[in-house]
């Protein structure tokens, strides 16, 4: 294995915070500009020193990973507290606003542009229905690092404005007990938006193989 190895010091780094209740929760106050973010600063510049080739993505595969009307995924690892894996997509495809219960997450824009959109969660209203402040709405260009947590952004929605590739880490990840769940605005009141609940959408996806830099997990 190469002694460079971003993939390998990115997991690493992930992994051990994942594993730790403490991390976990130092992380999300970090997120949320309420300690030093020590965790942060790692996680970003551990995600910065990544480039497309380290994961697998070359000038002669990259449009394997582009097919039409669909969003390719790729998986680095998953379990319940940790997923890392990266997200392709041509123009036009996304991920409709949805959340990430009790969940932190990095996405890092290695390729193209996408538009953002994403809310605080401000109160649950009722089953169904919650307030929310909106905290983005912008275009972002690559390289970019975004974030979210418990209550900073954790509701999001993204689409791709050109060809576009990010990696994506959750701490936790998803599971039955923390569903993801999706919604559409139904209305505004000055700077409070009212969300309401929609089914889950089809999302036309394929998967690879992931083919980047090996990395040793448990």
């Amino acid at each position: 294995m190469s002694s460079r190895n971003p993939v390998q010091q990115l997991y690493s780094l992930c992994a051990a915070i994942a594993a730790s209740e403490e991390q976990v929760e130092k992380l999300q106050q970090e997120l949320e500009g309420k300690a030093s973010a020590s965790l942060l600063t790692s996680i970003k510049a551990a995600v910065q020193a990544l480039c497309l080739e380290d994961l697998g993505v070359t000038a002669r595969n990259s449009a394997s990973y582009f097919q039409p009307n669909v969003i390719t995924q790729v998986k680095l690892f998953s379990s319940d507290r940790l997923w890392i894996g990266l997200f392709c997509m041509n123009p036009g495809l996304g991920f409709p606003l949805h959340d990430h219960p009790s969940m932190s997450a990095f996405t890092y824009l290695l390729r193209g542009s996408i538009q953002v959109v994403a809310f605080d969660r401000v109160q649950q209203m009722f089953p169904g229905l919650l307030k929310g402040r909106l905290t983005q709405n912008a275009t972002v260009t690559s390289p970019a690092v975004l974030h979210l947590s418990h209550e900073k952004g954790n509701l999001h929605e993204i689409l791709a404005l050109e060809p576009t590739i990010f990696l994506d880490i959750f701490m936790p990840f998803y599971n039955d007990a923390r569903p993801c769940t999706y919604f559409r605005m139904m209305g505004q009141i000055e700077d409070e938006f009212y969300l309401m609940r929609c089914p889950n959408p089809a999302l036309p996806n394929v998967t690879m193989r992931y083919a980047g830099l090996p990395f040793a997990s448990p």
